[in-house]
């Protein structure tokens, strides 16, 4: 462990750095006016092939990404796995959260924790992504906590794999990026009313346009509000709204201003069901009823309010060097409470239940600052970035819990009365991270052969206490240095093959049943070899990658313990994917992928990670019969997997079926312009299935079928 003065001469060095960086971005080689005329051409292709690479998707096949590198870098020459999903396909797949959106990814279980909806809970290539997620960039909530709208984004991408470079503290698995959305200069305007099983009903609406005559001022309002009853009577509802203004600056500099204002008055439900009655009958011979959700509908309750604020600079020098500076502000507010599984009565005729009672606040602001730029060193050209970042995310956590409510009737499917229940609180406490952190990057060509590399390294400062003050801080400090290094061959046009090898650093923030910050960081490392290729004409993309991760430190839930530290775990294993628009009729994406993660120190040493599933496929197509209908068919197959760390129970693999249609009405009828129908059907079949149990203990209900339509007209 470190001095909290290492965290102090840290943040004084990204200063340092900031300074040296802006006298760079102010020096102008010689060769500048060269320089100038390239980044020209650079973005001239950038703007025909989704701009800055962080905006809306066409069509299945997305050419750009800054996911992984921090600049508008072509997917085919990417030597790491990022999967992109854009808002077209989250609306034609009916997806209501960013989980949902990423069903289709490979080595991805999008929803682990079935049927469970008020957080965005993810596993990738077998490891739960407890870091959180991105927003344009930047890192948004922690945990599983923070979940915006899909409504609100042009796309989520998932970068495969630790990827510390660059966004800091992330889990080894993968990162998932939102980008939210943004003006694009076509003055779209759009509402849309759409209502389906659970008695859904909902209004959204994006709109843009021009706030100057010269178009220099351009605005974006994205905006979401929906309601679903589940069965119980238990609601769920939302209202969201995300504005963003564009301003540019003459030629050379844009200023973006962007806000988020999410309101869930009833946020959903987060629970679990014993083992007992979902994977198998209890004594008694008994399950849990169809399509369960909560055992005491009017005891859970759940409220969060979501609030961000960010803003980012983008600054071109005469000499070509990009300046990049961005910020965000992040507020997000959760109570809940609610009712879970202890065990089976012995009878088996019952579930013995316990009441718990959460209220968590998260406070974040988030810093990001760097240069781009490319040069040219005899055959070699280069395309560098060199920054800090700083964050600081403070959480308040607020929890109690008591045994011994109730039960829950499994033969009659009764709940107990539980208005009279008080919870006693077991712990108060506010644990803040400081973090600061330095990077550079290179990306070099020469001829067919590229390399990447990478180097950041990371000052962090954890304080965790009492809310009240009762007693004082308890500080972690620790840094660390990690990196990615890639090299790829370009095989043939259209086709490289690359290896890379990258490196993570997360601090746990995290604390034992006790409130004590007590964790070491969570560190891991990962091998991946692969290949890329992409058509001539850039409508048909195929990706494969073959990898091994192994990550020490690793925090899992441990019944009766609380969480703890388990050891290593290595992952290893491979994806394929295909993505293509093959014509103006049919569109598709196909994938395959296979995972085995075994710990490698503790008890269970040689024993496959429990919940992963070891076996993920997806297929879905588009075809367009005629002008202005669409058909959508798409089958997604979760592995088996297991159902605890002592691999003695395994839970069944599923194979679901979803269907989608929409109709362009104008296109259809020759009148009615801009009005279209959408229909999108989910696990069509209304299969009843576990999407995952832990601790050889407690499971997690699938998602049954759902349906949604909706009729939208844009002007």
């Amino acid at each position: 462990m470190k001095t909290s003065e290492t965290f102090l001469a840290a943040r004084r060095a990204s200063l340092l750095l900031a300074g040296l960086l802006g006298t760079t971005a102010l020096y102008s080689p010689a060769q500048a006016q060269e320089a100038l005329e390239l980044d020209e051409v650079v973005l001239e292709s950038a703007e025909s092939q989704e701009a800055s690479g962080d905006g809306a998707v066409t069509g299945y096949v997305p050419s750009q990404s800054r996911a992984a590198t921090r600049s508008a870098t072509p997917l085919a020459k990417t030597p790491v796995t990022v999967n992109v999903v854009g808002s077209e396909q989250m609306a034609q797949q009916g997806a209501n959260s960013v989980a949902e959106a990423l069903r289709y990814v490979p080595n991805v279980q999008a929803e682990y924790r079935g049927t469970s909806n008020f957080h965005d809970e993810v596993m990738i290539r077998g490891f739960t992504a407890y870091s959180g997620k991105s927003l344009d960039g930047m890192i948004f909530g922690g945990s599983s906590n923070g979940q915006i709208d899909p409504l609100l984004l042009d796309r989520v991408e998932v970068v495969k794999g630790p990827a510390s470079i660059t966004y800091g503290q992330v889990a080894p698995g993968g990162q998932i990026n939102q980008s939210l959305k943004t003006p694009t200069g076509q003055g779209r305007k759009y509402m849309q009313l759409g209502f389906g099983t659970q008695e859904y009903m909902s209004v959204t609406g994006d709109f843009e346009g021009s706030l100057s005559a010269d178009g220099s001022l351009r605005y974006r309002v994205a905006g979401a509000g929906w309601q679903k009853t589940f069965e119980g009577g238990l609601d769920q509802n939302r209202f969201a709204l995300a504005p963003t203004l564009e301003w540019s600056l003459g030629e050379d500099t844009t200023v973006t201003v962007s806000a988020i204002y999410q309101r869930d008055p009833e946020a959903g439900y987060r629970n679990h069901q014993s083992l007992g009655g979902i994977l198998e009958p209890t004594s008694s011979g008994l399950y849990y009823p169809d399509n369960f959700t909560s055992y005491a509908p009017a005891f859970d309750d759940a409220d969060r309010t979501t609030k961000s604020l960010g803003y980012e600079i983008e600054h071109r020098f005469e000499n070509g060097i990009q300046l990049v500076h961005k910020a965000r502000v992040n507020a997000i507010d959760l109570n809940h409470k609610g009712v879970s599984a202890d065990r089976v009565t012995a009878d088996g005729n019952g579930v013995d239940l316990f009441a718990f009672e959460a209220a968590d606040s998260t406070k974040q602001l988030t810093a990001d600052t760097y240069l781009t730029g490319e040069a040219q060193t005899g055959s070699v050209s280069h395309n560098w970035v060199a920054g800090f970042d700083l964050q600081k995310t403070e959480v308040q956590d607020t929890y109690g819990r008591l045994f011994g409510v109730g039960t829950y009737d499994l033969l009659n499917g009764t709940s107990p009365d539980l208005s009279s229940v008080v919870i006693p609180q077991m712990w108060d406490d506010t644990t803040t991270l400081e973090q600061a952190g330095v990077y550079v990057q290179n990306q070099m060509e020469m001829g067919r052969w590229s390399a990447l590399l990478g180097l950041r390294h990371d000052w962090t400062e954890t304080r965790n206490g009492p809310t009240d003050g009762s007693a004082a801080d308890t500080v972690y400090t620790d840094q660390a240095t990690t990196g990615r290094a890639a090299l790829s061959y370009e095989i043939a046009e259209g086709t490289m093959a690359y290896a890379s090898f990258s490196t993570s650093f997360t601090p746990v923030i995290r604390t034992d049943s006790g409130g004590n910050p007590v964790f070491e960081p969570e560190t891991a490392e990962q091998w991946e070899v692969g290949a890329k290729w992409t058509s001539a004409d850039g409508r048909l993309q195929a990706t494969a990658a073959a990898f091994e991760i192994e990550q020490d430190g690793v925090m899992e839930f441990v019944s009766g313990v609380g969480w703890a530290q388990v050891g290593k775990l290595k992952s290893e294993g491979y994806e394929l994917e295909l993505r293509g628009d093959l014509n103006d009729q049919l569109s598709l994406m196909a994938s395959y992928a296979k995972v085995d993660p075994r710990y490698q120190e503790g008890p269970n040493t040689g024993n496959q990670q429990q919940r992963v599933p070891f076996e993920t496929a997806a297929l879905w197509m588009n075809y367009a019969p005629m002008a202005g209908l669409t058909l959508s068919l798409g089958a997604r197959h979760q592995g088996k997997s297991w159902a605890g760390a002592s691999n003695s129970l395994s839970v069944p693999s599923v194979t679901l079926v979803d269907f989608g249609l929409s109709a362009d009405i104008g296109a259809l009828t020759g009148s009615y312009d801009g009005l279209t129908a959408r229909l999108s059907v989910t696990n069509l079949a209304d299969k009843q299935f576990v999407a995952s149990c832990a601790n050889d203990r407690v499971c997690w209900r699938g998602e049954g079928r759902v349906i949604s339509a909706s009729l939208g007209y844009e002007w």
